[in-house]
């Protein structure tokens, strides 16, 4: 079963929900992801755990909504503008410490 990575976290928020394997391997999806809040987790190689969750999905409009919103949402700080005044400030802050 595939994993969830950046590009999955971001499809999630640009659709309305996302189905997603385990994703204790990929430390910053889980900054993204937060079961039945902005996601859906299935266990890796669970196929009646896969389903369940895609059926619940697709049976639910309110739930993809919510999770299509709050994913969104959640994303919304993890935008490469953020990041790079982010490095910005730390650059600007070690050079005016070296001086």
């Amino acid at each position: 079963m595939p994993t969830c990575d950046a590009r999955c976290a971001r499809g999630s928020a640009e659709r309305e929900s996302e189905s997603s394997s385990s994703l204790g391997d990929i430390p910053p999806a889980r900054e993204v992801i937060v079961p039945g809040e902005t996601g859906l987790l299935f266990e890796t190689g669970n196929i009646p755990d896969l389903t369940a969750k895609t059926v619940l999905a697709a049976r639910h409009d309110q739930l993809r909504s919510t999770i299509g919103r709050n994913a969104r949402e959640r994303i919304s700080g993890h935008g490469i503008e953020n990041a790079l005044a982010a490095y910005s400030a730390i650059l600007e802050d070690v050079v005016g410490h070296a001086r």
